[in-house]
This record gives C-alpha cells, structure tokens and sequence, in this order.
C-alpha cells in the first residue's frame, strides 16, 4: 500500500497520511542541510553559567561568515551530567551551519555521523564526545579549529576554512 486510494480503512489512510508526512519532512530537511550557505569562518563563544542542580553549563553563540560574504549566527545550550556539555554546543553550533560538509564523504574521524534515513542521506555532528575529537574531524573537512581565548567561566573557538592554492 503505497496510495492513500488503496487504503482501505481509516486507520490504514491516517497511518499513510503520517507516513507521507514524515518523508516529505525529511525531504524538505534533506534539501535545507545540502543547501547550507559555505562557510568561511565560525568564532564559537562559550559563556559557563552555574546551575544549582548540574553545575556549570554552556551557552554558546555561533557568529558565521559565509564565503558568499553574508553573516549568521547560531546558539546552542547543554545541561545535565555524564557527558561532555561543551563538545555538545559545539556539535549543536555546527549542525546548524556546517552540515553541508558532511554529506558525500567517506570515513571520517568520530564525531560525526553519516548513515541513511527515509532512503536519503543522513548526516550530523555528535555531541558530547569531547572537544579533542573535532580538531581531526575538521581538518579532514578542509577547515582548521583553534580554542583561541579561555578562563574560568569562558571559552571561545575560531573554525576556519582552509584555503586551497592553486
């Protein structure tokens, strides 16, 4: 059963419906992540904020200049114990801009995630896997990752692009 017409009960269209749904959502997603302006630099600030019940949590900002001299900015928030909170905001800042960079590659270090969903590609950044799993997953990606400020309840990171000479 492939088309609403074939269904022959309602629960069976209402199930398609869903199903039709969720694919064209993830179609739409597909197309947003692919489509990604390229970007040239990211500089990720990390502001530590103390939380009474999970100690000190990040808030991230994500300032992006876009090769195509446009800018954007991005944030991201982590809370909780037992993982790390800062690679988290930082894999959160990246989903949100650099995703693009993912797709069409092959073997890439830990830290990222390339598998299959709805029959189309699927790709992302893992979060709280530790900030030392980037540097390598980012120079396979032609950019360069530098922690380039810090202090007691502050950091902040540059991610780069590689320029390529001809």
């Amino acid at each position: 059963m492939t088309n609403i017409l074939e269904a022959k009960t309602k629960e069976e269209k209402k199930e398609l419906r869903k199903k039709l749904k969720k694919e064209k959502q993830r179609k739409e997603q597909y197309e947003r992540d692919l489509n990604q302006p390229p970007v040239k630099y990211i500089e990720i600030s990390i502001e530590w904020k103390k939380s009474r019940t999970w100690g000190f949590c990040p808030r991230a900002t994500g300032h992006v200049r876009h090769q195509n001299g446009n800018y954007s900015e991005f944030s991201a928030y982590a809370s909780g114990c037992g993982y790390d909170k800062e690679s988290t905001v930082i894999a959160d800042i990246l989903n949100q801009c650099l995703k693009y960079a993912l797709f069409g590659k092959k073997d890439l270090p830990y830290a990222a995630t390339l598998t299959e969903f709805g029959g189309l590609p699927y790709a992302y950044f893992n979060g709280g896997c530790g900030m030392e799993c980037y540097y390598p997953l980012l120079t396979a990606l032609g950019f360069t990752l530098k922690k380039t400020a810090w202090g007691s309840s502050y950091d902040h990171y540059t991610i780069t692009k590689n320029e390529t000479i001809h």
